[in-house]
Order: structure tokens, then sequence, then C-alpha cells
């Protein structure tokens, strides 16, 4: 199984569209900051979607944070900017380990970061339009099984 993780999207589906071509997910989970846009994306990824709003997601359609699962393990889904990850991700990290989740995927930096903190991997997908790492490259994450059950996540760039 593969498990495609984006976040801030910011209303433009190219950069979506294509790495849904190149890496042909099972599921998708979307981090926020989609500008309303779930329904698109929904038929775009034409896979299961699992999908939070971020602070660009005006009205209240969908929810702040999520718990799923996949390959096993309890994750926890959220934008981020309600935890203040800007400061660090020290409340982000509380709240997933009160729902019991092994693994925290969020957005809102923009930057594409894996934590190992207090037990849990913390994964910021980055952003599919307006990266703010230095190299202002677009990225996505990847979350698949290994042949051995250990999960492997990692972060992708656009080409």
């Amino acid at each position: 199984m593969k498990v495609l993780i984006v976040s801030d999207t910011h209303g433009s589906l190219e950069n979506l569209k294509k790495v849904i071509e190149i890496e042909k997910p099972d599921r998708v989970i979307h981090c926020g900051d989609s500008h309303n846009q779930e329904d698109r994306i929904a038929e775009c990824v034409r896979v299961p979607l699992d999908i939070v709003g971020g602070n660009c997601d005006g009205g209240f359609m969908l929810p702040n944070e999520l718990v799923t699962t996949a390959m096993g393990k309890r994750i926890f889904v959220t934008h981020g900017h309600l935890y203040g990850v800007y400061s660090g991700i020290q409340t982000l990290a509380r709240e997933a380990k009160a729902r019991e989740c092994e693994i925290v995927f969020y957005g809102h930096t923009h930057v594409p970061d894996i934590e190992y903190y207090d037990g849990l991997r913390i994964v910021c997908p980055g952003s599919l339009k307006e990266p703010r790492q230095p190299s202002r490259i677009p990225t996505y994450a990847i979350m698949e099984e290994r042949d051995d059950g250990e999960i492997n996540i990692k972060i992708v760039e656009i080409k």
C-alpha cells in the first residue's frame, strides 16, 4: 500500500495531478489549505481521501483534525495552525499522544520535515503550491510498508 501525504495546495491542482500520475497512490491524506477544493481534489485523486481544513479554508465543511489508521498505525492529521507549529511541535505531539497515535501528519509551515519526538513520527510534507524551504521546490510525502513490515515515510521533491 502506498499513501500520499500532501498539504497546502492553495486551490491549485496542477502539481497534485502530476504527483498522482507519478506515484499512483492507494490513498491520499491532505493536511489542509486546499482553499475549499475538497470535491475537486477527491475527483482528481480517485482513491480514498482524508482531508482536514486549514487556516485558509473558509467555512466549516472540513474537520480541523482527524484520527485515521493506515498500515496498522494510528495517525493524527491536522493542518497545524491550531497547535502553534511555527513555534515547535510540542503541543502537536501532546495532542497526538493523548489520542494514542503513533504518527502525525501536518501542514501550515510549507516546509517539509520528518522528526522523531517523544516516540512519535511527525511529518510535514511541505507544500505543493507555495514551498518555503530554501530550495523552494514543491514537496510531498510518501508512506509505504516495506517487505519486513516496517513503515517507511519519505519526503519527495517534484522535479
